[in-house]
């Protein structure tokens, strides 16, 4: 839940504050608007930060060092890196408007669903070792 959490609280909120709006701003306030700038990329940030911390904390608290640390290092590294990138270039771009291009949130989407594999990868390994 507390990856899942992230990517939920802003479109709760938006459904929040939607009746005390202008229906000039509930025209703005949409679901897109929550993602389309790239802020996927920074859950793509936490699940890379996640899978780190799974991964040491399994080696710290059994002694034993696994052989995919350096290519989650590595992969993480690089996921961290690229979503850093597409949520800072969708801020630096944004209008506040929907977007006609959608490059951000398509390059966020593709970032996190990796990221978030890896994680899983990544726990799933560290349980079964």
């Amino acid at each position: 839940m507390n990856i899942i959490a992230p990517m939920l609280v802003p479109m709760g909120g938006l459904l929040l504050i939607r009746s005390p709006l202008t229906p000039e701003q509930k025209k703005k306030a949409r679901f897109i608007t929550t993602v389309q700038d790239g802020q996927l990329g920074w859950i793509a940030v936490l699940w890379s930060i996640a899978a780190l911390y799974e991964a040491v904390e399994f080696m710290s608290t059994t002694g034993k060092w696994v052989s995919w640390a350096g290519w989650l290092i590595f992969a993480e590294v690089v996921l961290m890196g690229a979503g850093m990138s597409i949520a800072s270039g969708g801020a630096v771009t944004s209008t506040g408007e929907v977007r006609d291009d959608q490059r951000y949130l398509g390059w966020s989407i593709i970032v996190t669903l990796i990221s978030g594999g890896i994680f899983y990868a990544a726990h799933m390994r560290a349980k079964l070792c």
